[in-house]
């Protein structure tokens, strides 16, 4: 059902910020617990939060010049070949991130997946759209991983059209 209620929401809106809102707002309402989303700058090669759902983020916090963190190449290479062969990399180990969650937001215990627009054979290469953090709410991991790989592809696509 919360499959089906962000895809209805999603078509409806407009922008990149507001389907950033409804994609922390449906991972928050499935796992009762905060969750953020990171906007990937390539031209910046920063990763900026520009939306959070239960956890109190200020104005200041969101977007270029707020909180965000570097991705480095040889991280963006493994993420982009992980990709290409159908495998989710989990970035809850990266320390520039593990240094925003903690500093600037005080949490710990996280999870966060890249959300990657898949490319096109001899088209064009899949690019990082963004990351989503969820942090640990004590629900059921496994369940909860299937749900972000879903929901993850679906908001990919919705993303992509809306040439965020």
């Amino acid at each position: 059902l919360l499959l089906e209620e962000f895809e209805a929401e999603a078509c409806r809106a407009r922008g990149g910020g507001r389907l950033e809102e409804r994609l922390v707002q449906s991972v928050s309402g499935s796992t009762r617990g905060p969750v953020f989303f990171f906007r990937y700058e390539p031209g910046e090669g920063i990763a900026f939060l520009v939306a959070g759902a239960g956890h109190a983020v200020s104005r200041s916090s969101l977007g270029p010049g707020g909180t965000g963190f570097a991705l480095e190449d040889r991280l963006l290479s493994g993420i982009y070949r992980n990709s290409a062969a159908g495998l989710g990399k989990s970035l809850s180990e990266y320390l520039p991130l593990s240094r925003v969650m903690c500093t600037r937001l005080g949490i710990a215990n996280f999870e966060a997946w890249p959300m990657i627009e898949a490319g096109k054979l001899n088209v064009r290469p899949a690019r990082l759209l963004g990351i989503l953090v969820v942090a640990e709410s004590g629900a059921d991991n496994g369940l909860r991983r299937d749900f972000m790989g879903v929901l993850l592809e679906r908001a990919s696509r919705h993303y992509a059209r809306q040439n965020v």
